[in-house]
């Protein structure tokens, strides 16, 4: 059962890693984010319920992984590669972002 909602999880966002959008630094940024919420929500991970763990899951899903999407869709679209501490510095951000918004910091 968990095999195959895997499976069509993982099927759903395949042809959009696979379309021509997608660079080899971005798709996995974008598995990444599907990992993040399959570890998240199913057995025997389950993160939810495993305090930092869950939340670290949670704000790379909702955050991390689609900015770092992101940035690697833009510089392709400038036709530059992106510098490595502007990339860090949006991962920096975007993770700090998902973790005040999952643990509720105002």
């Amino acid at each position: 059962m968990i095999a195959a909602l895997i499976a069509v999880t993982v099927g759903a966002g395949l042809p959009f890693a696979c379309s021509g959008a997608m660079t080899h630094e971005s798709c996995p940024c974008y598995l990444g984010t599907w990992l993040a919420f399959l570890l998240y929500s199913l057995p025997p991970f389950r993160f939810k319920g495993r305090g930092t763990a869950g939340v670290l899951c949670d704000a790379a899903g909702e955050q991390l992984f689609p900015a770092l999407v992101a940035v690697f869709i833009a510089c392709r679209g400038a036709q530059r590669p992106g510098s490595g501490l502007w990339v860090a510095s949006v991962a920096g951000w975007a993770l700090a972002y998902g973790l005040r918004g999952i643990v509720g910091i105002s």
